[in-house]
Formats: structure tokens, C-alpha cells, sequence
């Protein structure tokens, strides 16, 4: 357990990675349900360098396996490694600045598009570096995720405030700063969950070419429901119920004929592809180039997803609830650091204790003086203030000796 906390404090070179994961046998299931196994005995290696896609039903288990590849979990059985490094071994805070994580719906701050960029060098040795090197770094990484060109055209380019949660963007372009934020540090491993599923077909197109210049020469685990936005990768991972059912290049996947060929057919995945290479030449005008997607708009798109939650079987997991009730969850889904919790929980209650107890000792020092066995209990205050000093001047106080002492003062006054 000691182990465990002050793993996360440790640095490790990040320029010894070269990003190959392996995963050995996992099985998982969720704290909130303990009975029902999200992953069983599943293993998977994902080169270094290469693109993995992990495609399959909702249910399958793909973004179980990028909550226990950025630790949020720690699996029932099996390891993850990293170049041979089971990553429980590893700092938490180095292993989560190795991999970077794009999401679906992407968190941005009520900030300017550099201060937003910039939080993705926290935790790294340009954290520090002068403002001329930071922003050389956020326009470098800005041009990869192919935001440069629209931030350049704000009002106040890198200087413009972006709103609450970015709610002066469109989905498009919080989805490409989002990008720009998670490569600036040159992470070795890239993690992409779903990031261009809400948006619409403009921008994902737009999207997608940021995506794949971001994914260049990195280990990239991508998650995806639209299945035109993997065949290119280097190894498509079918998932099913936990498990894999098959495994291997686009074209080898439809010849088998099995499920990854009748995800393809679901989606009609040739038709797209034709009706695409059709309005290419649309899409290649500036008009299309950077489509202009109002906030209502975005909005009515998210809200039917958003309020699907509402028809989930297990929707009261999504509930809000009390402190204790979150406090109790988190210990439950960290068993090994419940020592570290009970001894911080006794140092905040005896640290809380002070003023109270201090206050405590004061009135009965002024009762002292209205008490009929005032020297007896004048000698039982005067020792309190001896063998339980509440500061440490009171301990200075008291070893100055009987001439200055507690003791000394408060016979001094008896005798006035």
C-alpha cells in the first residue's frame, strides 16, 4: 500500500517509451456491479507505432479498456504492460502524460485557446518554459490537429476566450483544440474514444484528417462506432461480450464473413464511401472546409444521447449522490489504499480538534479563577499546559523552567 501511494509521485523517462501495450488475461468487472463481467480472460497486444481500432456493439467492453489502460480501474485478473512494465508498477501521474486521452464530448475551460492548449503540458518539463516556447509548442501542435488556420481567423487569434465549456466553438473545432491539447506534450500513445461521433459529417471529415495526422508514428487505440474511420487501421479488434471475436486488416475481416462483416453491411459502409468520393470536390471549398455549425444546432444533436440515459436499465448509476455515499464508492473501488485513507481521515479529525480543544482549555482556565479549590485546580490546568501543549510555543513555554514556566506564572498570580 505504501507502494502504491508513492508510486504516483515517481518520474520516469518518457524517452526510453516506445508505446507497446500488452494485455494479459483481464477480467473486470464495474464497483457498482460487481456481478456482471465486462471483460473475461481478454488479451490483446498492440504494436508500438501502429493504429489498433476497437470496434464492436454498445456493451462490448471498448472503453473498459481505456479506463484500465489510463488506470481509472485496476482489473479483477490479468496486467496491462507497457514495454514489459506491468503499468501498476508505474507512476500514475507519468502513465496518464504517456497516454493522452481525446473524448467523445471534449472538456474545455472558460479560458483563451492558448490557456486551454497549454493544459496539456502539466505534468511535463515544458510546463516551465518561457511563454515564446510554450507558444511555439501550442501553434506546432495546433497545425498537427489542423486548428491553426481557424484560430488564426478568431478575432483575437490565440488570445480569443472560447466561452464556458467552449461554448463559442462549434463541435468541429472543441474537438481539434481538444487534439492540439493532447499532442503538445508528444505523448507515445494516443487515445481516441469516439471523438468524432457527434459531429456532423463536415466537420468529421475535417476532424478525421486531424486525427490521422496526430495518430503519425504514435501507438493510437482507436474506438469507434462509424467504421469508414478505422479501415485504415493497422489492426481492427472485434468485440463481443467482453471477448474477441475476430481480429485483423479491413479487407481480411469482410472476407471472413463473420461479425466485423456484418457491422460493415449494417452501415452500408461502400455507399458512404461512394457518396463521399462524390461531394469531394464540395468539400474541398472553403465553404465546406470549415462548416459553420450554430450552438442550437450542436445542442439538438447531443440531446437525444444526452437523454437516452433516461431509457438505461441502470440509469440511477448516473444519479446524483450524497458525499458519503462518494466518499464510501471511492473506497470500495480502491481497497489498497484504505490505510492511507483512515490515517489521513485521524489526522484531519485531531487536526480539527485544536481550536476546539484550545477554546476548551481556556474556559476552564478562566474557571479556575472562580473556583473554591482554586490551587488544586490551578495545578491540574497548569499541568495540562505541560504535557499537552496544543502549539509549539506552548512546549517552548513550558521547558523555559519553573522561573517562566506555566506553573511559576500561575502561582505568581495566586500570591498577587
Amino acid at each position: 500500500m505504501v507502494r502504491t501511494f508513492f508510486l504516483y509521485f515517481i518520474n520516469t523517462n518518457t524517452d526510453t517509451v516506445s508505446g507497446h501495450i500488452d494485455i494479459r488475461g483481464l477480467t473486470f468487472s464495474y464497483p457498482t456491479r460487481p456481478d456482471t463481467r465486462v471483460l473475461q480472460d481478454y488479451s490483446l497486444s498492440i504494436p508500438a507505432g501502429k493504429v489498433t481500432a476497437l470496434v464492436g456493439t454498445s456493451g462490448s467492453g471498448k472503453s473498459t479498456i481505456i479506463g484500465l489502460l489510463e488506470r481509472w480501474y485496476d482489473p479483477a485478473s490479468g496486467s496491462i504492460h507497457l514495454d514489459g512494465t506491468n503499468i501498476r508498477d508505474l507512476s500514475l501521474g507519468w502513465l496518464r502524460t504517456t497516454m493522452r486521452l481525446v473524448q467523445q464530448e471534449p472538456v474545455l475551460f472558460n479560458g483563451t485557446v492558448f490557456e486551454n492548449i497549454i493544459n496539456g503540458l502539466v505534468g511535463t518539463p515544458w510546463e516551465t518554459a518561457s511563454k515564446e516556447d510554450q507558444m511555439e509548442r501550442v501553434r506546432q501542435a495546433a497545425k498537427i490537429a489542423f486548428a491553426d488556420e481557424f484560430i488564426t481567423n478568431l478575432t483575437e487569434g490565440y488570445d480569443t476566450r472560447i466561452g464556458e465549456r467552449g461554448g463559442l466553438l462549434s463541435g468541429g473545432q472543441k474537438q481539434r483544440i481538444a487534439i492540439a491539447r493532447s499532442v503538445i506534450s508528444e505523448p507515445k500513445i494516443l487515445l481516441l474514444d469516439e471523438a468524432t461521433s457527434a459531429l456532423d459529417p463536415h466537420a468529421e471529415g475535417i476532424l478525421q484528417q486531424a486525427l490521422d495526422s496526430a495518430s503519425k508514428d504514435r501507438t493510437t487505440v482507436v474506438i469507434a462506432h462509424k467504421l469508414a474511420t478505422i479501415r485504415n487501421a493497422d489492426n481492427i479488434v472485434v468485440m463481443s461480450k467482453g471477448r474477441i471475436a475476430e481480429q485483423g486488416k479491413h479487407d481480411e475481416l469482410v472476407a471472413l464473413n463473420g461479425t466485423y462483416a456484418k457491422l460493415v453491411k449494417a452501415q452500408d459502409l461502400s455507399i458512404k464511401e461512394k457518396s463521399s468520393h462524390d461531394n469531394s470536390s464540395e468539400d474541398d471549398s472553403p465553404e465546406a472546409a470549415e462548416p459553420v455549425q450554430s450552438l442550437a444546432k450542436y445542442d439538438t444533436e447531443v440531446a437525444p444521447r444526452l437523454t437516452s440515459f433516461k431509457n438505461m436499465e441502470d440509469f440511477k448509476l448516473y444519479k446524483q449522490t450524497g458525499l458519503v455515499h462518494t466518499i464510501g464508492k471511492l473506497i470500495r473501488s480502491t481497497p489498497e489504499l484504505r490505510m492511507w485513507y483512515g490515517t489521513v481521515f485521524i489526522v484531519c479529525i485531531l487536526g480539527a480538534a485544536v481550536y476546539p480543544g484550545q477554546t476548551l482549555l481556556l474556559s476552564k482556565v478562566i474557571d479556575v479563577f472562580s473556583s473554591p479549590d482554586v490551587v488544586k485546580s490551578g495545578e491540574f490546568v497548569a499541568l495540562c499546559r505541560i504535557r499537552s501543549p496544543i502549539r509549539p510555543r506552548h512546549t517552548a513555554k513550558a521547558a523555559q523552567g519553573p522561573t517562566r514556566g506555566p506553573i511559576y506564572n500561575y502561582y505568581r498570580l495566586l500570591n498577587l
